[in-house]
């Protein structure tokens, strides 16, 4: 899996951006990836973009996407999809939305970034079938 920003995990001042980090009661359930607001995105995997998604249901200005590939599903956020995306095969490293600033939203200390959560996958792809 590419990262789709091709930087590193966010660690600031208002957490840090791995997969299990505390968010006060609750663990986060991704990984933050550090981007340039406006900066191209990239497809972590090959897949169809499935459907747009939202972080917020009350703020319809931040988007995302669900890209489904062979074995995994992934959902996106802070990104605004290519227009005509929806629906098209990518491959991992297509361009496929344009960066948003989640700062705005909350303050200057959280660095801008792209939130990638595994949805589901096919276990499968862990074992080795050739031993």
């Amino acid at each position: 899996m590419l990262s789709p920003t091709g930087k590193g995990i966010r660690h600031d001042k208002e957490g840090n951006g791995e997969y299990g980090a505390k968010r006060g009661k609750r663990l986060h359930q991704g990984t933050d990836y550090i981007c340039t607001p406006n900066q191209m995105i990239v497809s972590p995997i090959s897949g169809t973009v499935i459907r747009k998604a939202r972080p917020y249901a009350n703020d319809k200005y931040y988007s995302g996407i669900v890209i489904q590939g062979k074995h995994i599903r992934v959902k996106m956020f802070y990104l605004k999809p290519l227009d005509e995306i929806i629906g098209k095969t990518v491959k991992a490293g297509d361009y496929i939305g344009v960066a948003q600033d989640i700062s705005l939203r909350y303050n200057s200390k959280m660095i801008p970034h792209i939130h990638l959560r595994i949805v589901s996958f096919n276990p499968e792809i862990l074992i080795d079938l050739t031993s």
